[in-house]
């Protein structure tokens, strides 16, 4: 069952006094609270799909001074302030007195949270998450352990998380670092800047593992829990799939690395002709090297060209080719991903993964292209 904010974001702000704020919904239901204080710096919050969506970004600053653009009439006006046990502790973590804020409410899902990004003028100081729900408060920490080991590790580029932990009695936050600036932009196609970071990632975290110790193998696996909840005609596809997989990868040990788990535009940006990323609480530390970019890609095609199935993986077989070429057998390490994806929306669902969700169709559906070309099959 998807969830939303609503009762969280009520006792987290107080309403009818305080700064000016836009509010807005997207198509999808997300809503966010944009300062008008520093409309500038408040939009670098939104990050849209559609082409709409991007013209309010590059406009926003604008708006009410071009009201010929037509964008205006779907914003409204508020007013709001912090609940002054988040102000407190906001202050005290970014060291800035009276910072200001814009508020994304979160995406509706399995795990909802509101995201606050925290600003002086045109600084981005960072990012709190905040979540009422003990399950999501565990993603916390988790990414608070990712981001330390990765960080030790020498890799650049990433937040620092500044707090995690509760709020008040049944609210928690998670208070990271950001590098963004006004002129960080965001690449919605796999570049080489995404490349090198991968790369990074690869080599300043894989390690020699068993095979059975892996989170790879852990989801592959884990997908036996679930056969009965897919669709009758795909258990027998998915099962070929996971042993195709398997016979490729299974080794007595193998060497994995990090997997950022959400590797996607939204989740990262260039500055400085270097790419940074963050986000990482869906990480897990043993997977396939460069599996991130599987994820970016079929996302990209996905949600923001529409692709269906057959030109979404001709898309994936172009990028990798062009920015990856020395993956050898890409489809092999696609088929993972899919697999990976399909484990981890059962599990984020626990078991209950809508069969009728547009992902599933669309996973599936690569999955039995991609079948189809490793037995030979010609696929149109």
């Amino acid at each position: 069952m998807k969830e939303n904010t609503d009762s969280l974001l009520q006792r987290i702000v107080e309403p009818e006094h305080g700064e000016f704020f836009y509010s807005f919904v997207n198509a999808e239901g997300k809503r966010w609270l944009l300062s008008a204080k520093s409309r500038r710096t408040a939009i670098s919050i939104y990050q849209p799909g559609s082409c709409k969506g991007r013209m309010l970004k590059v406009f926003f600053p604008y708006l009410f001074q071009l009201p010929f653009i037509g964008l205006s009439g779907c914003l409204k006006s508020i007013r709001l302030s912090l609940d002054p046990v988040l102000q407190d502790l906001l202050e005290k973590t970014y060291s800035c007195t009276s910072p200001d804020f814009s508020i994304f409410c979160g995406t509706p899902s399995a795990n909802p949270k509101i995201t606050i990004q925290i600003s002086k003028g045109k600084k981005v100081l960072g990012y709190c998450k905040l979540t009422d729900k003990p399950e999501i408060a565990e993603l916390f920490f988790h990414e608070q352990g990712v981001l330390d080991e990765l960080l030790n590790a020498g890799i650049g580029r990433i937040p620092e998380c500044l707090y995690c932990g509760k709020l008040n009695n049944d609210i928690w936050a998670f208070a990271q670092s950001s590098d963004r600036t006004e002129e960080a932009v965001v690449s919605h196609r796999f570049t080489t800047y995404h490349r090198d970071f991968l790369e990074e990632l690869y080599f300043s975290t894989k390690r020699c593992f068993l095979w059975e110790e892996t989170d790879f193998a852990q989801s592959l696996e884990d997908l036996g829990e679930y056969t009965n909840h897919f669709l009758s005609e795909d258990r027998i596809l998915i099962w070929d799939a996971v042993r195709t997989v398997e016979r490729f990868y299974r080794a007595d040990h193998v060497e994995f690395s990090m997997y950022h788990g959400d590797f996607t535009p939204w989740n990262t940006f260039v500055a400085g002709g270097k790419l940074y990323a963050f986000d990482f609480e869906y990480a897990c530390r043993s997977c396939p090297p460069y599996m991130d970019a599987c994820h970016f890609i079929s996302e990209t095609a996905r949600l923001e060209l529409k692709m269906d199935p057959v030109k979404a993986f001709r898309f994936f077989c172009w990028s990798m080719k062009r920015s990856l070429p020395e993956v050898k057998d890409p489809g092999y390490l696609y088929l993972g991903y899919l697999l990976y994806t399909l484990s981890f929306y059962f599990r984020l669902y626990n078991g209950r993964f809508d069969t009728d969700d547009k992902g599933y169709a669309y996973w599936v559906g690569l999955i039995r292209i991609i079948t189809d070309k490793t037995n030979g099959n010609k696929t149109k």
